[in-house]
């Protein structure tokens, strides 16, 4: 997990504790965000369509502000899969600053509907937090060619065993004739 530190919500953004900053867009698109949340963990899903190519590698990028101040770590999860913790705070400014947290995700765990769990206040505190961004980034790669003539000649292999199969079975004494 890589941690980078950012300026101050309040004293450099002016951000307001309890406060609400959601515009259509956010609520459209990104509800998770924009909004200081307390009490609660944090649910949100990331999908996308990767037509065809097959995902070798991702990361989950998360920026917060205000969160895991000295009550943390707290755990991140994506399709159930922990990802990895945001460190415990216990900096004076703990409670207004901001943070990117970045964590490795298995290609073998993702899916074109991802489900991200911040287990944030969990089991039963209180840190106020706020969530501005979430980007799921996913490396892809085109299937080998090979691949795909490896399937092809493995389909029609089967194919053919049936029908010498199909074949030979009808040519035995007594079988029935199929025309």
């Amino acid at each position: 997990m890589a941690r980078e530190s950012q300026v101050g919500w309040i004293d450099d953004l002016g951000g307001v504790f309890w406060t609400n900053y959601r515009d259509a867009s956010d609520l459209a698109n990104a509800p998770f965000t924009d909004i200081w949340f307390s009490g609660i963990a944090v649910t949100y899903s990331h999908t996308y369509s990767l037509g065809g190519l097959i995902p070798v590698c991702a990361s989950l990028a998360v920026q917060t502000a205000g969160v895991a101040d000295d009550r943390g770590p707290w755990a991140v999860f994506l399709n159930g899969a922990l990802l990895g913790e945001t460190p415990t705070n216990t900096s004076v400014n703990a409670d207004q600053e901001i943070f990117l947290y970045t964590f490795p995700v298995p290609a073998a765990i993702l899916t074109e509907s991802n489900t991200a769990l911040l287990n944030i206040n969990i089991p039963d505190l209180t840190d106020g937090y706020s969530i501005n961004f979430s980007e799921l980034t996913i490396e892809a790669v085109v299937p080998e060619p090979s691949t795909g003539l490896s399937l092809a000649a493995g389909l029609a292999a089967i194919a053919m065993r049936r029908r010498s199969a199909r074949v030979a079975r009808d040519r035995r004494p007594g079988a029935p004739q199929h025309r």
